[in-house]
């Protein structure tokens, strides 16, 4: 059966749809509004999506079994007297060899037609002999292109199909589809030889309009419909890109070099440029994740790039230019491929458990990871993962405004009333609940330590008081991240001016905290620190990030959470940080799956940071790999805040000065000219400075 997920109600509908035994592929027209799937009783089944789900008790799923398809000639069951006449029938290669242990090896009860049925306890004969049966449509001409083992199946609008047998000498494995010139790129086995061979199809007439195109082995096929080009590569072709050209039909072999191994790839049309995960096996007991190959499609040649993650399926959103991809490591990822190839930008979210397929619905930038072999699917909301959240600097109103990674305004609300009194705000964002949708964490600067929770809308979820009398200023710094690795992100607070350099960590829904600790001793004399967490070392735990308020060294300090054993610590800035205070953040802004620290100058300096809003990026050891200045005069006062976010995008803020408008630059690790700069408050932010959160 099929199982229906709505995505607007969260809820899995509670019917499914029958279909046939074992369904292995489906897929959507939603030009029809049909569903196609492919069955491991070697029948298709044609579902028109009519379909009423909803939370109520009563609510059904009503599909209409328009048809189904089943034809003896295109699919047999292993055991099925005609599946052994068809492999009988074959002249000796390593396709009958397969074929043979795929017979040998089945277990089913098939019916007269060869099919196997449908009956209790049938089980299917071998799932590795229908891995090749993969599905296409063409949305421009609404048919399906089936890939069987020995020929192609097109099914047209009206659920008519017809057969092109192609075996031998040639088994389908892969396709894509070209709608803009209406072909059907296949790739498949020499059965002969067990080489690889690619056949294009011409949609309009059914008929193949280039046969026997060289290619190492039959893996992945994808087209770029912009360029008119196709590329094969995969498991098997070892380290070569093939290269088709759709107009000449020429093949080229691109050597990806000695230790690369395709795993997966995809095709980025708006960039021009062919993402492959590498996995390299030098050994069969070891396993080893290099650089991500990138392809300069124009070029032909590969860009240098850091990028490390093995993916097991990738997808590419043109539209967006960015790279999905679900890793071997249980994490899904997002590569943001609008970046010139020395800073090109990676960022992931874990999983449930291994993905075995996933899809993204760009109309909602949803993406639904399926988990392997644990019945679960991740939900990853590709879009949130780039919002801006900005809270207003001292003399204001506690307002806190949303915007979109363009710098567009998307809702805003108000953190507190009268009791917050100089109106000011430290926030943070992160999924600190574990509903997996980041929530603002809002901090008051000025009254009572108290602490918020908010949804992106403002809808407010738990408040909490972070720390007593010992914070006389009622000041209170907020960060959030993964500490204790258990999926969710916890709060992290630190005191402000007056405190004795505090930090307290708490899960959501419990007030009392979970670890607390005094991060620095007399040296910060004004006792305020800087917080933030995140996964510095890759460790079994996360770390928690300080730093010195005014009054301080411009240190910063990395501990493991639980453990007052010191990480590392260094100073980012010196005598020119007049005011010896720094902000912190943490964001993976190299792609190594690894956060770095980044430390924003806190206030009036001298010399080279005089007026300058400097900010650094730095490792976990304390070495610096990026500085780069912000603001010039225009903030006179030299304060800046930071953050980063999920892209590794680091967002940087006004401080309140005599100059300050309130404006947010959005910066690429190592380009020193920001990618977004927008204006958060025009009126009511009456010192222009602000704290900014990145979607974490």
């Amino acid at each position: 059966s099929i199982l229906i997920y709505n995505d607007s109600t969260g809820e899995v509908c509670p019917n499914s749809i029958p279909v046939g035994y074992d369904p292995v592929r489906v897929k959507v027209n939603d030009n029809l509004d049909k569903l196609y799937v492919l069955c491991g009783d070697n029948t298709i089944w044609v579902v028109t999506d009519d379909i009423t789900c909803s939370s109520s008790s009563e609510a059904r799923a009503t599909p209409r079994q328009v048809t189904v398809i089943s034809d003896p000639g295109f699919f047999f069951s292993p055991k099925s007297p005609q599946f052994k006449k068809f492999v009988d029938s074959l002249p000796p290669s390593p396709f009958k060899e397969l074929a043979s242990r795929q017979r040998e090896n089945a277990v089913g009860h098939p019916s007269s037609e060869g099919r196997d049925s449908i009956g209790a306890g049938t089980i299917i004969s071998d799932p590795n002999f229908y891995v090749r049966a993969r599905i296409e449509i063409n949305k421009t001409t609404n048919k399906a292109y089936v890939l069987g083992t020995t020929g192609v199946m097109i099914i047209n609008p009206d659920d008519t199909y017809s057969i092109i047998n192609t075996y031998p000498p040639f088994s389908p494995s892969r396709l894509d589809i070209d709608e803009t010139r209406d072909r059907i790129y296949i790739s498949g086995y020499d059965g002969y030889t067990g080489n690889g061979l690619v056949y294009v199809m011409d949609g309009s007439t059914d008929t193949f309009i280039a046969q026997d195109l060289p290619v190492p082995r039959a893996d992945e096929i994808e087209v770029n419909e912009v360029t008119n080009t196709a590329y094969e590569c995969g498991p098997y072709t070892n380290n070569i890109l093939s290269i088709i050209d759709g107009a000449s039909f020429g093949v080229e072999e691109l050597n990806l070099g000695w230790n690369v191994r395709c795993y997966s790839f995809t095709v980025n049309e708006a960039s021009n440029r062919v993402y492959l995960s590498n996995m390299y096996r030098p050994y069969p007991d070891k396993m080893f994740t290099t650089p991500m190959v990138i392809v300069d499609g124009s070029s032909k040649t590969i860009i240098p790039n850091s990028l490390q993650h093995a993916a097991r399926l990738m997808k590419a959103s043109d539209s967006q230019r960015l790279i999905y991809g679900a890793g071997g490591d249980n994490r899904f990822f997002i590569i943001d491929d609008a970046v010139d190839e020395s800073s090109i930008s990676l960022s992931s979210v874990p999983l449930g458990n291994i993905p075995d397929v996933f899809v993204v619905c760009e109309t909602t930038n949803t993406a639904f990871v399926l988990n392997y072999g644990s019945g679960t699917m991740s939900i990853v909301d590709t879009l949130a993962k780039c919002a801006i959240a900005v809270g207003q600097g001292p003399d204001s109103g506690s307002w806190v405004r949303n915007f979109n990674s363009d710098g567009t305004l998307n809702g805003a609300f108000k953190a507190f009333g009268a009791d917050n009194v100089t109106g000011e705000l430290s926030i943070a964002r992160g999924d600190v609940d574990g509903d997996g949708v980041s929530e603002i964490v809002v901090g008051q600067r000025g009254s009572n330590s108290w602490v918020k929770v908010f949804e992106a809308d403002g809808t407010s979820l738990w408040s909490f008081k972070a720390f007593g009398a010992g914070n006389p200023s009622g000041k209170v710094n907020v960060g959030v991240g993964d500490v204790d690795q258990d999926g969710d992100y916890e709060i992290i607070c630190g005191q402000g001016p007056g405190g004795k350099s505090w930090v307290k960590v708490f899960e959501f829904g419990n007030p009392a905290g979970v670890w607390s600790f005094k991060s620095f001793g007399a040296a910060n004399t004004n006792g305020e620190v800087l917080v933030d967490g995140g996964q510095i070392t890759g460790g079994s735990v996360g770390q928690i990030i300080v730093g010195t308020g005014h009054g301080g060294t411009s240190y910063v300090k990395i501990f493991d959470f639980g453990s007052l054993t010191l990480v590392s610590g260094f100073k980012a800035f010196g005598a020119a940080n007049g005011s010896g205070g720094v902000d912190v953040a943490t964001c993976d802004v190299d792609g190594d799956m690894l956060d770095e620290v980044i430390v924003g100058q806190g206030g009036p300096g001298a010399g080279e940071l005089a007026a300058q809003s400097y900010f650094k990026v730095f490792e976990a050891d304390g070495s610096i790999l990026w500085s780069c200045k912000a603001f010039g005069t225009e903030n006179a006062d030299g304060h800046i805040t930071v953050s980063g976010d999920y892209l590794g995008y680091i967002i940087v803020g006004e401080g309140p000065s005599s100059t300050s408008e309130s404006w947010v630059k959005v910066y690429r690790f190592l380009e020193s000219t920001p990618v977004v700069s927008f204006q958060a408050f025009t009126t009511g932010n009456n010192q222009g400075g602000v704290d900014v959160a990145g979607e974490r």
